[in-house]
């Protein structure tokens, strides 16, 4: 979602872990894109927001999601407060989803040190392409799932490491392939709040 820049200065993995364990960084959410530091939710001028829409349709994937592993508890979840270790990245996504038997068993808080299975990134209208880009890039990388969600357009991008990009619309249905055995999510359903009246009455 929305990002600001608080330095143009790059930084190494080693200084941005000493630099958000600062007392004065602690319950601020970054992201180390490139060598660049992002605050998660927070606009140019420094304001904390969220964008509604992106907000709410990152619930509703979650809410399904989390659904899928009460019945079949396969792995743990995160919202937009859990972040991984991605190379030498760090990132947040909107909803992240790792294996147990990846998930590591020392963890003691901060940015889990695996990276995701699945990563949601879900788009507002003020997010930076270039990062999109870099991150999807270096997930593909370390072969973790992305789902990019569209909430304008009313599509989601799946990427799949070594495998053709798929772009899912409210026709379609998304699912969870090997990772997630038996997940389905009607992209409709994703969107349905987006979705104006008189649509809603022709379903």
């Amino acid at each position: 979602m929305l990002h600001k820049q608080p330095t143009q200065v790059r930084m190494s993995v080693v200084e941005f872990d000493a630099w958000v364990a600062k007392p004065e960084n602690a319950d601020r959410l970054f992201e180390l894109i490139d060598g660049f530091v992002y605050e998660k939710n927070t606009a140019e001028d420094g304001r904390m927001v969220a964008h509604f829409d992106s907000s709410e349709i990152a619930q509703i994937i979650g809410y399904y999601l989390r659904d899928h592993l009460m019945q079949h508890p396969i792995g743990r979840l995160s919202d937009a407060d859990g972040g991984y270790e991605v190379g030498d990245q760090r990132y947040i996504p909107d909803i992240g989803f790792i294996r147990k038997t990846r998930f590591p068993k020392d963890y003691a808080g901060g940015y889990v040190k695996a990276t995701p299975d699945l990563a949601v990134e879900v788009i507002s209208a003020t997010d930076r392409e270039p990062n999109i880009l870099i991150k999807l890039s270096n997930y593909l990388a370390v072969k973790t799932v992305v789902w990019i969600v569209y909430p304008e357009f009313q599509q989601v991008q799946v990427h799949t490491p070594e495998k053709t990009a798929r772009i899912l619309t409210l026709e379609d249905t998304l699912d969870g392939s090997e990772l997630l055995p038996d997940f389905t999510l009607s992209v409709r359903d994703i969107f349905k709040p987006l979705l104006d009246d008189s649509e809603e009455d022709d379903t």
